[in-house]
């Protein structure tokens, strides 16, 4: 089960880089079941506020049911993290 959407207008002063979604990924485990709310909630409020326009987010848990995973498509950032 995945969500997807594109991008709202950037509310934020300092947009979300690439390199802020690494050090936010590699801090945590995407395989812990438990994590997969905050993930979910920490995507949805934080990071697709705060990448620029024109991007589309892809996110949720992976068909087997075994981690989260997280894909960013668009001209700043084009990357996926499982």
């Amino acid at each position: 089960m995945g969500f997807a959407f594109d991008t709202p207008n950037n509310p934020y002063k300092d947009p979300m880089t690439e390199a802020d979604i690494d050090a936010w990924w590699a801090a945590h485990d995407a395989t812990v079941s438990h994590w997969w709310d905050d993930a979910h909630g920490y995507i949805l409020r934080d990071v697709s506020s705060r990448i620029p326009k024109g991007h589309t987010i892809e996110h949720g848990v992976n068909e087997s049911k075994t981690s989260y995973y997280l894909t960013i498509s668009g001209p700043n950032i084009n990357k996926s993290w499982t």
